[in-house]
């Protein structure tokens, strides 16, 4: 290795450990719960820990493919055999009692800060009989350390997803 390779690694590494945030988010009780024969109402929660950062977290979701790039809360529908995960109308939103400003919420340094997604899928009588569940697609956030912020994203989506519950019976 030369002495170039050698910098452009400390600086690769430096970068990192600034940058790289030391987020734990923590994904507890999934839920699905048939509120009527078509309408399905699904909930995540989910919390976040800092270090020495501040966190934002958006409350605002949209219901997106796989791997969004969006600044919202991504989710998108898992089916039984024979549904359609794109059927229905959606509306989410996500809640918190931390402090909130232009769509975003603020947790502050050294703080755990818990979250709910909420999300409720309404069928049309036409749509497939089916179950559906919950998957989230996508957690940006963004992390201020040393007053530069950027933007991450949880990277492990897999157990952020509720059971399928049977709708349009």
């Amino acid at each position: 290795m030369n002495s170039i390779n050698i910098s452009k690694l400390m600086v690769a590494c430096f970068v990192f450990l600034c940058f790289a945030p030391l987020t734990h988010a923590e994904n507890t009780t999934p839920n699905a719960t048939a509120m009527t024969h078509n309408t399905g109402f699904y909930t995540v929660n989910y919390s976040f820990t800092t270090d020495a950062y501040e966190l934002r977290v958006p409350m605002f979701t949209e219901r997106t493919i796989e791997n969004s790039s969006a600044d919202e809360v991504g989710y998108t529908f898992t089916t039984s055999e024979g549904g359609d995960s794109t059927a229905g109308e959606t509306a989410g939103l996500v809640f918190s009692n931390q402090p909130s400003k232009n769509g975003m919420y603020h947790i502050p340094p050294h703080t755990t800060a818990s979250f709910t997604l909420l999300v409720i899928l309404k069928l049309d009588e036409q749509d497939p009989r089916a179950k559906y569940g919950l998957q989230v697609t996508n957690f940006p956030f963004l992390v201020t350390r040393n007053q530069v912020t950027h933007t991450e994203k949880v990277a492990t989506l897999g157990a952020f997803k509720t059971k399928q519950i049977g709708l349009n019976k």
